[in-house]
This record gives C-alpha cells, structure tokens and sequence, in this order.
C-alpha cells in the first residue's frame, strides 16, 4: 500500500492535473505564471490516459512535473529554468521545450534537446560549488545528478570528497553575506571564551565596509614561538612552516565551545599562514544579552538549527602581529604594492612576519643594490621586526595608510606611490606656454623700413 502511494498521486492531484489546476487556485488569486505549460502537460497527461496501452509511470510522471511547475513562482522562459526541478524526465521535458518554441512534439528531436540542454545547465550549476570542478561535474551529470539539492542523496554524496559533503549540508546559507555585527558576535565569543587569545576583525571589516563573504579573523597566540626563516619551494616561490599544529588545536577548542559546525579547508595556506575555513553558527543572544550556553550551541550545530556563516581564521604570534594585519586587512592591490616594494628592497613580506636576505659577502662598489635572490643563491634570510604596521611600512619606506583607505581608488589617486602626503587634490594646472615677445624697433628703424 505505501508503495503505491509513492507511485501514484493523490486523486485530487489527479483532478488537478486534468483541469489544468484551475481547481488548486483560489477565486481572487493570480494566475499561476506558467499555466500555460501546465494547459499543455494536462492534454498530453489526457492522451495517454485515454490510450489502450496507457503506461501508468508516464500518467504519474505527468503529475509529479505538474505539481512542481504549479509551486513556482517565477515563470520557466528556458528549458534549463528546469534544471533544478528533482526527477524530470526527458519526456516532459522535451514537450516543455516545444512548448516554448511554439512547435510539434517530436519525441526524438526534443527529447534530444532538452537533455543535451540539461546536462549543458548542470555541468555549469555544479561547477559553480566550491571543491567541484570540471571532471566532478561530469561524473555527477554522468551519474544521473541534475542539480544542487540532489547532492544530498546518498547515490550522489557517495562521489563527493567528505569536505564538499560538509559544505552541501549548509546550502541554504551559501548566498548569505556575514554582516558587521555577526561577526562582532563571534568575535566576542571567542574573546570571552578565550582570553588569552587577542581577535581581530580584519579584511572588509577592518576596511569598514558592513558584510562580507566571510567573517575572517586574525587571532594572536599567546604562546606562538618565531616563525623559523622562509625557504625556496618553487622559483620565486617562498613559504614558511606556519603554526599548522596549534591551527588545528584551535580549531578543537571552538569545537568544543560550540561554535565550528563543519570544516571545509582544514589546514590550508594562505598568505604564508596555516588557515582553518569553514562554517560557524552564529551565537544567539539571551535576555541580559548573555551569550547561550555550551550545550545550546552544541544542539544548534548537530541540528544545524540557527543562522550559519562561512569563516576563516590564521593564528599569528605577537612578533607577527603588524604584518599579518596588512597582509589579511587588504585589499589585494595594497598588498600587491607592498609585496612589490619589499622585493625592491631584497625582502620578502608575508603574514607571518618581514624577513631581508643577508648575503654572506658585503656587495662590490660597483652593484650598490643585490637583485632579487632566487633557489640556490648563497644566503639566507634574517628576521625584521614586524609586531606592528607602523613599523613593517616604516622599514618598506612607505607612510601610514589608515585601513579604510586602503583600496584601488586611493592608491590610484596618489600615483603610483603609497605615500598619502603626495596625493594630488584638485584638477591638474596645465604647463607654462612659452611665447616669444615682438622684438622692439626704435623710430629711425621703423621709418627706415617703411621707406624700402
């Protein structure tokens, strides 16, 4: 009996889809954007009831398409507008086609279409989630996967890496920008739970915008020895061991404070740093503005109950304090120019910290200035102080720059250089014209040429 249930619809969704679900609207209410398709979908439902080899699947698969079309609120324009619609077949799908072309049915030619169409739409959906690239997207199209909500099923998941499958369970969150104030939240959470760590908002934040895609955090360890010097990965390629251990210890801890509900970048480096990137719950406030308990928290994030926003956190050591605020404050030209003007300088500046390369030779006279070492010169680099910006940028020599100017429109103002003393202010004063004077004639000369 529950299985029949499963195959077949309701008797009244029968109806509906007959009548073209003039039935499912009540007497004031719009019309049903697509009823059009619905018209076309209940004559072609009645054809093959009233056949003598009526094939009951196709009756049902003519609902179940009906009573998803109904719910939509938008109108279908293309056929890959269907892509995200669960368990459509080509059939159906192909007939919708026609439809918007103002053709005949033809089974193979639109039929052909639409998946061709389809799978085009799918391909493109799945490479637009994080983790999933091209030979992924094929294999889930292959597979039989035609949308996002459709990752969730085991047959599906089962092809997924466990981070992406992570990522999946917070899709309803995946278009929610982290404000300014969720991010104070957790924040301030971290700070009461863990005082001996310093936070700090950084990125957009720290640039004052409002939200950002996630909330990135820049925390100091209380206990973070000196980062050992940079060595050669590839080319001009440098990077430093970084705190991956104590990342991932730290990690725990907000675990365990019922904060983390999924991780999505365990240990992954960026800007010279060890980051953790993943999804935290938004802690709730209580009366009192109180943050709730532990065990609320942790129920919130089993249940994935609450509001959840993607966040990144680096763990810095008081030495690196300054450098790792310019590098993650931002934005990417600022730091661009930075980058550029320590390796101008034979150094090299990441977050964990501002090195310069000591060759074990004083440079000739004659080459005042070493370029740019590379894999396999003699040398090797020697820690600069770096605990706060003032100082990194003072060794650059370059002036202060206050965060929230820190963007492509002020460093374009100010001419190619990050001194904020040399911005131009008003229109540009246009150049001197030199003019020649007319050369000066006494009478007698003047007379003297009128006469010849």
């Amino acid at each position: 009996m529950l299985a029949t249930r499963r195959i077949f619809p309701t008797r009244r969704a029968q109806l509906c889809c007959i009548r073209g679900y003039a039935q499912k609207l009540p007497p004031n209410s719009n019309p049903n954007p697509n009823q059009g398709i619905l018209d076309m979908l209940a004559k072609h439902r009645e054809i093959e009831k009233n056949k003598v080899d009526s094939c009951r699947y196709k009756l049902t698969a003519f609902s179940r398409a009906m009573n998803l079309i109904a719910e939509l609120e938008e109108p279908i324009t293309s056929i890959r507008d269907t892509v995200q619609l669960p368990r459509l077949g080509h059939g159906v799908q192909g007939r919708i086609l026609a439809y918007l072309n103002n053709e005949e049915w033809d089974p193979e030619l639109h039929g052909k279409l639409a998946g061709h169409d389809i799978v085009d739409e799918a391909l493109r959906l799945f490479q637009g989630v994080r983790g999933i690239g091209a030979p992924l997207a094929r294999k889930l199209v292959k597979a039989g996967c035609r949308s996002i909500e459709q990752l969730t099923q085991p047959e599906f998941s089962s092809l997924l890496p466990q981070l992406i499958q992570t990522d999946i369970q917070f899709q309803a969150h995946w278009d929610k920008k982290a404000t300014r104030t969720e991010a104070e939240r957790v924040s301030n959470l971290i700070s009461d739970s863990l005082p001996g760590y310093e936070v700090h908002l950084v990125g957009p934040y720290r640039r004052l915008f409002d939200e950002s895609e996630k909330i990135d955090l820049v925390v100091v360890h209380p206990n973070l020895p000196e980062s050992p010097h940079p060595i050669w990965k590839t080319g001009l390629s440098l990077i430093t061991s970084g705190p991956l251990t104590e990342v991932q210890e730290f990690k725990e801890i907000l675990e365990d404070r019922g904060l983390i509900a999924g991780s999505i970048g365990t240990g992954t480096r960026a800007r010279g740093l060890w980051h953790w990137e993943g999804w935290v719950r938004i802690p709730e406030l209580r009366e009192g503005g109180t943050f709730e308990n532990v065990l609320a928290r942790r129920d919130g994030c089993d249940a994935k109950t609450g509001e959840f926003r993607l966040m990144r956190f680096a763990l810095v050591g008081k030495h690196a304090l300054g450098s790792a605020l310019l590098i993650h404050t931002g934005d990417d030209e600022y730091v661009k120019l930075l980058d550029k003007q320590a390796r101008k300088m034979g150094m090299y500046l990441n977050g964990e910290g501002l090195w310069s390369w000591v060759y074990p030779d004083p440079a000739p006279e004659d080459e005042p200035v070493r370029p740019w070492p590379t894999k396999g010169t003699e040398g090797k680099f020697a820690p600069l102080p770096s605990h706060t910006e003032e100082v990194v940028l003072e060794q650059l020599g370059q002036q202060w720059v206050p965060p929230e100017k820190r963007n492509f429109k002020f460093l374009k103002s100010v001419k190619g250089t990050l001194d904020p003393t040399k911005r131009r202010r008003g229109p540009r004063k246009p150049k001197p014209v030199s003019v020649t004077p007319p050369p000066q004639y006494t009478e007698e000369q003047l007379k003297k040429m009128i006469e010849d």
